[in-house]
Protein backbone atom coordinates (compact mmCIF):
# COMPACT_ATOMS: atom_id res chain seq x y z
CA UNK A 1 0.00 0.00 0.00
CA UNK A 2 1.26 3.57 -0.92
CA UNK A 3 -0.02 6.47 1.01
CA UNK A 4 1.32 9.91 0.20
CA UNK A 5 1.04 12.76 2.83
CA UNK A 6 -1.16 15.58 2.63
CA UNK A 7 1.21 18.69 2.42
CA UNK A 8 0.99 22.11 0.29
CA UNK A 9 4.30 20.66 -1.11
CA UNK A 10 2.99 17.32 -2.40
CA UNK A 11 -0.81 16.88 -3.38
CA UNK A 12 -1.92 13.64 -2.28
CA UNK A 13 -2.21 12.05 -5.25
CA UNK A 14 -2.20 7.57 -4.23
CA UNK A 15 -3.38 4.70 -3.93
CA UNK A 16 -4.56 2.58 -1.19
CA UNK A 17 -5.67 -1.47 -0.39
CA UNK A 18 -7.88 -2.66 2.08
CA UNK A 19 -9.01 -6.44 2.76
CA UNK A 20 -12.49 -7.41 4.60
CA UNK A 21 -13.41 -10.66 5.75
CA UNK A 22 -16.43 -12.06 4.88
CA UNK A 23 -18.15 -13.80 7.69
CA UNK A 24 -22.20 -14.33 8.81
CA UNK A 25 -23.97 -11.50 9.89
CA UNK A 26 -26.32 -8.80 8.27
CA UNK A 27 -25.06 -4.93 8.11
CA UNK A 28 -28.03 -3.28 6.31
CA UNK A 29 -27.18 0.62 4.54
CA UNK A 30 -31.24 2.55 4.47
CA UNK A 31 -32.63 5.14 2.80
CA UNK A 32 -34.85 6.95 4.32
CA UNK A 33 -35.80 10.66 4.10
CA UNK A 34 -32.95 12.80 2.96
CA UNK A 35 -31.24 15.16 5.36
CA UNK A 36 -27.86 15.76 4.18
CA UNK A 37 -25.48 18.83 4.35
CA UNK A 38 -23.06 19.95 2.05
CA UNK A 39 -23.98 21.41 -1.53
CA UNK A 40 -23.66 19.94 -5.04
CA UNK A 41 -20.94 21.34 -6.48
CA UNK A 42 -21.22 20.32 -10.66
CA UNK A 43 -20.71 23.79 -11.74
CA UNK A 44 -17.19 24.58 -10.30
CA UNK A 45 -18.69 26.52 -7.93
CA UNK A 46 -17.20 27.30 -4.33
CA UNK A 47 -18.98 25.09 -2.12
CA UNK A 48 -19.79 25.56 1.14
CA UNK A 49 -17.17 24.62 4.41
CA UNK A 50 -18.75 21.13 4.70
CA UNK A 51 -17.35 18.46 2.68
CA UNK A 52 -19.45 18.63 -1.29
CA UNK A 53 -20.47 15.58 -3.32
CA UNK A 54 -21.09 15.47 -6.53
CA UNK A 55 -22.61 12.23 -6.89
CA UNK A 56 -26.03 12.26 -4.55
CA UNK A 57 -28.50 9.84 -6.54
CA UNK A 58 -30.47 7.80 -3.84
CA UNK A 59 -29.53 4.37 -4.01
CA UNK A 60 -31.48 1.08 -3.00
CA UNK A 61 -31.43 -0.53 0.46
CA UNK A 62 -29.06 -3.03 0.79
CA UNK A 63 -27.22 -5.97 2.62
CA UNK A 64 -23.76 -6.97 3.78
CA UNK A 65 -21.59 -9.28 5.59
CA UNK A 66 -19.70 -8.38 9.00
CA UNK A 67 -17.85 -10.63 11.21
CA UNK A 68 -19.68 -11.60 14.47
CA UNK A 69 -16.73 -12.81 16.80
CA UNK A 70 -14.10 -9.53 16.87
CA UNK A 71 -13.67 -8.33 20.47
CA UNK A 72 -15.54 -4.57 20.39
CA UNK A 73 -14.15 -1.37 20.71
CA UNK A 74 -15.11 1.14 23.35
CA UNK A 75 -12.32 3.33 23.97
CA UNK A 76 -14.32 6.78 22.78
CA UNK A 77 -16.62 7.64 25.70
CA UNK A 78 -20.08 8.17 24.59
CA UNK A 79 -22.43 10.23 27.44
CA UNK A 80 -26.07 10.06 27.53
CA UNK A 81 -26.82 6.77 26.31
CA UNK A 82 -29.60 5.20 25.76
CA UNK A 83 -30.49 2.09 28.22
CA UNK A 84 -31.61 -0.11 25.22
CA UNK A 85 -31.17 -0.17 21.56
CA UNK A 86 -33.34 2.67 20.19
CA UNK A 87 -33.83 3.94 16.26
CA UNK A 88 -32.33 0.45 15.15
CA UNK A 89 -33.75 1.33 11.52
CA UNK A 90 -31.83 4.69 11.80
CA UNK A 91 -30.36 5.33 8.08
CA UNK A 92 -27.00 4.56 7.17
CA UNK A 93 -25.60 1.58 8.75
CA UNK A 94 -27.98 -0.76 10.73
CA UNK A 95 -26.50 -3.16 12.80
CA UNK A 96 -28.50 -6.48 14.44
CA UNK A 97 -26.56 -8.43 17.41
CA UNK A 98 -24.61 -10.45 17.28
CA UNK A 99 -22.88 -9.15 14.19
CA UNK A 100 -20.03 -5.91 14.28
CA UNK A 101 -19.12 -3.34 12.23
CA UNK A 102 -15.53 -4.24 11.42
CA UNK A 103 -12.83 -2.00 9.83
CA UNK A 104 -9.66 -2.74 9.56
CA UNK A 105 -6.42 0.17 9.85
CA UNK A 106 -2.99 -1.17 9.14
CA UNK A 107 -3.04 -4.34 11.71
CA UNK A 108 -5.18 -3.25 13.79
CA UNK A 109 -8.91 -3.91 13.98
CA UNK A 110 -11.67 -1.59 14.91
CA UNK A 111 -14.79 -2.86 15.59
CA UNK A 112 -18.88 -1.71 17.10
CA UNK A 113 -20.60 -4.17 18.75
CA UNK A 114 -24.50 -3.58 17.13
CA UNK A 115 -24.95 -2.71 21.43
CA UNK A 116 -22.49 -0.44 21.32
CA UNK A 117 -24.10 1.67 17.81
CA UNK A 118 -28.00 1.12 18.89
CA UNK A 119 -27.41 3.04 22.22
CA UNK A 120 -26.44 5.87 20.25
CA UNK A 121 -28.88 8.03 19.82
CA UNK A 122 -29.37 12.04 18.82
CA UNK A 123 -29.62 13.34 22.04
CA UNK A 124 -26.10 11.06 22.75
CA UNK A 125 -22.74 13.60 23.46
CA UNK A 126 -20.19 12.20 20.96
CA UNK A 127 -16.43 13.75 21.78
CA UNK A 128 -16.51 15.50 18.10
CA UNK A 129 -12.76 15.00 17.99
CA UNK A 130 -12.78 14.81 14.16
CA UNK A 131 -14.86 16.47 11.49
CA UNK A 132 -17.18 13.70 10.60
CA UNK A 133 -19.58 14.58 7.02
CA UNK A 134 -21.68 12.27 5.56
CA UNK A 135 -23.00 11.78 1.72
CA UNK A 136 -26.48 13.23 1.13
CA UNK A 137 -27.19 9.85 0.28
CA UNK A 138 -26.86 8.94 3.70
CA UNK A 139 -30.10 10.25 4.55
CA UNK A 140 -28.86 11.60 8.29
CA UNK A 141 -31.29 11.58 10.73
CA UNK A 142 -30.03 13.21 14.12
CA UNK A 143 -29.35 9.25 15.57
CA UNK A 144 -27.32 8.90 12.23
CA UNK A 145 -24.68 11.66 12.56
CA UNK A 146 -24.38 11.28 16.41
CA UNK A 147 -23.41 6.80 15.41
CA UNK A 148 -21.14 8.26 12.34
CA UNK A 149 -19.51 10.86 14.91
CA UNK A 150 -18.39 8.42 16.74
CA UNK A 151 -17.26 5.91 14.25
CA UNK A 152 -15.22 8.76 13.38
CA UNK A 153 -13.48 9.17 16.25
CA UNK A 154 -12.81 5.53 16.40
CA UNK A 155 -11.09 5.98 12.72
CA UNK A 156 -9.22 9.20 13.84
CA UNK A 157 -7.62 7.22 16.73
CA UNK A 158 -6.03 4.53 14.86
CA UNK A 159 -5.54 6.51 11.16
CA UNK A 160 -2.04 7.76 10.41
CA UNK A 161 -0.72 11.16 9.66
CA UNK A 162 -1.61 9.79 5.69
CA UNK A 163 -4.78 11.36 3.58
CA UNK A 164 -6.09 7.66 3.09
CA UNK A 165 -9.48 5.69 2.17
CA UNK A 166 -11.09 2.85 3.79
CA UNK A 167 -13.90 0.58 2.92
CA UNK A 168 -16.26 -0.65 5.65
CA UNK A 169 -18.69 -2.63 3.27
CA UNK A 170 -19.41 -3.75 -0.47
CA UNK A 171 -22.72 -4.47 -0.70
CA UNK A 172 -24.49 -6.37 -3.09
CA UNK A 173 -27.92 -5.26 -4.14
CA UNK A 174 -29.63 -6.63 -7.33
CA UNK A 175 -27.38 -5.41 -10.21
CA UNK A 176 -25.63 -2.96 -7.79
CA UNK A 177 -22.92 -2.85 -5.62
CA UNK A 178 -23.23 -0.32 -2.67
CA UNK A 179 -20.05 0.59 -0.28
CA UNK A 180 -19.52 2.80 2.08
CA UNK A 181 -15.99 5.03 2.17
CA UNK A 182 -14.31 6.84 4.99
CA UNK A 183 -12.55 9.16 3.27
CA UNK A 184 -9.77 10.57 6.35
CA UNK A 185 -8.28 14.18 5.71
CA UNK A 186 -5.32 14.11 8.84
CA UNK A 187 -4.30 17.20 7.90
CA UNK A 188 -4.36 21.03 8.77
CA UNK A 189 -5.97 22.02 5.14
CA UNK A 190 -9.00 20.82 3.21
CA UNK A 191 -7.97 18.06 0.77
CA UNK A 192 -10.04 18.42 -3.57
CA UNK A 193 -10.87 14.82 -4.54
CA UNK A 194 -11.19 13.85 -8.23
CA UNK A 195 -11.26 10.68 -10.04
CA UNK A 196 -11.38 8.79 -7.11
CA UNK A 197 -11.54 4.84 -8.65
CA UNK A 198 -12.79 1.87 -6.53
CA UNK A 199 -12.10 -1.78 -7.67
CA UNK A 200 -13.14 -4.65 -5.52
CA UNK A 201 -11.96 -8.30 -6.04
CA UNK A 202 -12.95 -11.14 -4.30
CA UNK A 203 -10.80 -14.47 -4.20
CA UNK A 204 -10.04 -17.62 -4.52
CA UNK A 205 -10.36 -17.32 -7.37
CA UNK A 206 -9.45 -13.44 -8.00
CA UNK A 207 -12.37 -11.84 -9.85
CA UNK A 208 -13.53 -8.10 -9.98
CA UNK A 209 -16.76 -8.36 -8.28
CA UNK A 210 -17.17 -4.42 -8.90
CA UNK A 211 -15.75 -1.31 -9.89
CA UNK A 212 -16.46 2.52 -10.31
CA UNK A 213 -15.25 6.16 -10.86
CA UNK A 214 -16.32 8.99 -9.19
CA UNK A 215 -15.62 12.88 -9.49
CA UNK A 216 -14.29 12.41 -12.80
CA UNK A 217 -16.28 14.75 -15.02
CA UNK A 218 -15.30 18.61 -15.20
CA UNK A 219 -16.27 20.69 -12.84
CA UNK A 220 -16.98 17.50 -10.28
CA UNK A 221 -14.65 16.96 -6.88
CA UNK A 222 -15.51 16.26 -3.42
CA UNK A 223 -13.80 18.59 -0.53
CA UNK A 224 -12.68 16.65 2.70
CA UNK A 225 -12.38 18.90 5.72
CA UNK A 226 -8.95 19.90 7.37
CA UNK A 227 -8.83 16.72 10.34
CA UNK A 228 -11.89 15.34 8.35
CA UNK A 229 -13.31 12.06 7.76
CA UNK A 230 -15.87 12.01 5.15
CA UNK A 231 -18.27 8.91 4.89
CA UNK A 232 -19.14 8.38 0.78
CA UNK A 233 -21.74 6.13 -0.08
CA UNK A 234 -20.62 5.19 -3.60
CA UNK A 235 -22.96 2.73 -6.09
CA UNK A 236 -21.22 1.27 -8.86
CA UNK A 237 -22.56 -2.20 -11.11
CA UNK A 238 -21.91 -5.71 -9.95
CA UNK A 239 -19.37 -7.45 -11.93
CA UNK A 240 -19.57 -10.48 -10.19
CA UNK A 241 -20.88 -12.64 -7.05
CA UNK A 242 -19.25 -12.90 -3.79
CA UNK A 243 -19.20 -16.26 -1.54
CA UNK A 244 -18.85 -16.59 2.36
CA UNK A 245 -15.48 -18.23 2.00
CA UNK A 246 -13.86 -15.37 -0.19
CA UNK A 247 -11.64 -12.60 0.54
CA UNK A 248 -12.50 -8.93 -0.27
CA UNK A 249 -9.81 -6.64 -1.44
CA UNK A 250 -10.77 -3.06 -2.07
CA UNK A 251 -8.34 -0.89 -3.96
CA UNK A 252 -8.84 2.70 -4.84
CA UNK A 253 -6.68 5.92 -6.53
CA UNK A 254 -7.45 9.21 -6.92
CA UNK A 255 -5.97 12.57 -7.81
CA UNK A 256 -6.07 15.38 -4.85
CA UNK A 257 -5.13 18.99 -3.69
CA UNK A 258 -4.96 20.52 -0.54
CA UNK A 259 -6.58 24.03 -0.62
CA UNK A 260 -8.19 26.59 1.34
CA UNK A 261 -11.96 26.03 1.80
CA UNK A 262 -12.56 29.36 0.11
CA UNK A 263 -10.27 28.04 -2.73
CA UNK A 264 -12.00 24.78 -2.98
Amino acid sequence: MTRRPVTANRPPRGVAHARQRIATGTVVLATLVMSATGCVSNDGATPSSSPSTTLATPSPTATATAPSDAVPTTEVSVSGRATAPVETDAPGIQLVPPNVLSLEIGNEDITVEADDWNTISGSSSVPGEWNAALDPDMHATPTTRNRFQYLADLIGRHTGPDFTLYSIANIRDGRDVVSVVPIVNPGHTAVRLTRLTMTVTVSPPKVTFTKGTFYAAEGQHLVVAPHGIYFARLTTPALGDAKPTQTRSTDFSWNADTCSTSAC
